[in-house]
């Protein structure tokens, strides 16, 4: 596959926009939340419906599901993600009826005379998070809506958009009969934004496939800012916590009882004041910044050279006000050092209008992203510790539980390797310019669970974001640029391209 061939692709790409954006139409009207119990089944339409997208283009594709075989005793009771799963017991034993579904497909090699054994990964999730017109959307969030050159939808961005940019750049070399290097496979789960839920034991069960793993893909992060590509070789780790207050066995009124007992939502608040500083934004429990290593030379360098612009940063994420005044202090504090958010309560009383009742139990939630070489247990004891003294030192009577739900470690990798200099040049194909090399703030448990399983770890695995701060993952108004959406489908192309090129011996 010569540069002329190549360009002969991107005008197949180019021509095809329109199926492009019927193909998001189609996956984004899915309500494949999988926070919510009452969406279990549209998990199932999703990752069937993809199912049949693969073996459209050639694929053999599986739907699989998580084979428990534990003790009954050893199931946690409070287990956020119960809706996920439902156990029956059996003696001593439990079976599952139903669990997250996660998609394991394979194109073999297309027909060559001298097809070759190089395999590509590729990772995504089929999951949303939630979403309603009225939380601010100026449209509905599961029909994709187009403005001016934008394209509105749950998912577009975040993830369901990257996966069939992927899907529809194998797509174009297959409808084009042109052959294909690689064996090309797809791992899709249906419940990362629940926290990979089963993963771990879904890769025990299913390790087969991803034996003989030589490159992965992840495309489930963001660049920066909208005027570059980027790489990225690093991710924080995420702890997310329930900071539960109870002080009675029921709701209580409070003309009766105001003023005359320890309320759980006062003790609440008091707590998660003190976790960290609002002006400044630094976590205040002891012990959290003790293993964070100081800026290297290297790191200040590339972070003078980074093209970023704070005011740039602060309008396209439409944010009233940022925490540092530096590009170096913003960037830092962004990916190599950790941050603790609260993300809400349950319990207290958020419907419209008022109801004067004090609730009698309060659970607070909360994270703590987690820089590397970071220990996550260390932190998990710190913060346990740091709460319960806090509780301990009011002496309200007030009962206290603290329940980690979700833990990821960090991922950090050499951004020098052969996979990240192989997507440099194929982006540069695309893009006219190097894409910027960059860590990222978020979490992606699938990076730290893969890397395990996969040939060469510490070159094997890239990020290769198609998705952009500005494009409103997680918001209302979650949406994609069409016509970087195309760009990057080319850009796929050509990474594709680079490894056949690295691998000459058995080129296209």
């Amino acid at each position: 596959m010569d540069e002329k061939r190549l360009q002969y692709i991107f005008n197949h790409i180019n021509n095809n926009k329109v199926n492009y954006i019927k193909d998001l139409s189609e996956v984004i009207r899915f309500h494949s939340i999988s926070a919510f119990p009452e969406y279990k089944p549209e998990l199932i339409h999703v990752v069937k419906w993809s199912q049949s997208f693969l073996r459209s283009m050639g694929f053999k594709s599986d739907v699989k599901f998580i084979n428990y075989n534990i003790k009954e005793n050893n199931i946690r009771r409070n287990n956020p993600h119960k809706h996920l799963t439902k156990l029956r017991y059996r003696q001593n034993q439990s079976f599952q009826t139903f669990g997250p579904p996660f998609l394991f497909s394979t194109l073999p090699n297309s027909k060559s005379s001298q097809p070759n054994n190089i395999t590509l990964l590729i990772y995504g999730h089929l999951d949303t998070v939630p979403a309603r017109k009225s939380d601010g959307w100026k449209s509905d969030p599961f029909i994709l809506t187009k403005v001016k050159h934008d394209f509105y939808g749950r998912g577009v961005t975040d993830n369901k958009g990257p996966i069939l940019a992927w899907m529809n750049a194998i797509r174009a070399l297959i409808d084009l009969d042109i052959c294909i290097p690689v064996k090309i496979k797809f791992f899709l789960e249906s419940a990362e934004e629940s926290g990979s839920f089963g993963m771990e034991r879904i890769l025990k069960q299913e390790s087969s496939f991803f034996k003989e793993i030589d490159y992965a893909v992840i495309s489930d992060n963001f660049c920066p800012n909208i005027k570059n590509p980027c790489l990225t070789y690093g991710l924080r780790g995420l702890i997310y916590f329930y900071l539960q207050i109870q002080s009675a066995a029921e709701d209580l009124h409070s003309g009766v009882y105001g003023g005359s007992v320890h309320e759980s939502m006062a003790e609440l608040v008091d707590i998660l004041s003190k976790l960290s500083n609002a002006t400044t934004g630094r976590i205040t429990i002891p012990g959290i910044y003790d293993d964070i290593k100081s800026l290297t030379a290297d790191e200040i360098k590339a972070y003078s050279n980074f093209d970023f612009n704070l005011e740039d940063y602060k309008n396209a994420v439409r944010s009233l006000g940022l925490l540092h005044f530096s590009k170096i202090e913003e960037l830092s504090y962004k990916w190599r050092e950790p941050s603790l958010s609260i993300h809400g309560i349950e319990g207290a009383y958020s419907g419209v209008g008022a109801k004067t009742v004090i609730p009698h139990k309060v659970i607070g939630k909360f994270s703590i992203r987690v820089a590397s070489h970071q220990n996550v247990q260390k932190i998990k004891n710190n913060v346990i510790n740091y709460i319960t003294r806090l509780h301990e030192q009011r002496s309200t009577g007030n009962s206290l539980n603290v329940v980690i739900e979700d833990e990821v470690d960090s991922w950090l990798t050499n951004y020098k390797n052969y996979n990240f200099q192989l997507a440099s040049e194929a982006i540069k194909r695309v893009y006219g310019r190097y894409p910027d090399l960059t860590r990222d703030g978020g979490t992606v448990p699938a990076a730290v669970y893969l890397s395990k399983y996969l040939k060469d770890p510490n070159n094997s695995l890239i990020l290769i974001p198609l998705s952009y701060a500005a494009d409103g993952a997680h918001s209302e108004n979650e949406h994609i640029n069409i016509n970087r959406y195309i760009m990057s489908i080319k850009s796929l192309v050509s990474y594709i391209y680079e490894i056949a090129k690295h691998h000459s011996s058995r080129s296209i």
